[in-house]
């Protein structure tokens, strides 16, 4: 159980189903758009481009919704920026203000990675190196991964 001194808890912008329903409905988000031809068939193209102004106005009211809800206050908190945010204020924690950081991260953990460059990027005088590897092959446990990508020196996980 989450200790709520910590954390809100789950972070919902909807009361009930009906709510999402009528945000989303007749968006790409409900119904769920059914591709299954990788966009090849120019109809199915072409209505998902119809669906950029759609989706605009819906996320827009989206936001709304969720800033209005009792749990709103705590949106700056979640998210990629928050998690990166939160990454580079660990690291500078332990080892001082504009640190290099370590950072190794698979699927998800590239779009933190990118996130986390971008950030770095923004401080012009911090040193950087990074190597991203986005796409790897799937392995059964994280020590594996590592060691695959990493050899023995990760052997100690």
């Amino acid at each position: 159980m989450l200790n709520p001194q910590f954390s809100p808890g789950v972070i919902n912008c909807f009361n009930s189903a009906e709510e999402f329903v009528e945000t989303w409905n007749g968006t790409l988000v409900y119904p769920q758009i059914d591709i299954k031809t990788g966009f090849t068939d120019p109809v199915d193209l072409q209505y998902f481009n119809s669906q950029v102004s759609v989706m605009d106005k819906s996320w827009d009211a989206f936001g709304k919704v969720c800033l209005k809800h009792e749990t709103g206050q705590y949106l700056p908190y979640v998210g990629t920026t928050a998690t990166v945010r939160d990454l580079v204020a660990i690291a500078e924690y332990f080892d001082g203000k504009g640190c290099d950081i370590n950072y190794y991260g698979l699927s998800y953990g590239t779009t933190i990675g990118n996130y986390l460059i971008n950030s770095k990027l923004s401080v012009p005088s911090t040193p950087t190196h990074f190597s991203l590897h986005p796409f790897s092959v799937p392995q059964p446990r994280w020590q594996d991964h590592l060691g695959w990508h990493g050899g023995p020196r990760h052997s100690r996980f």
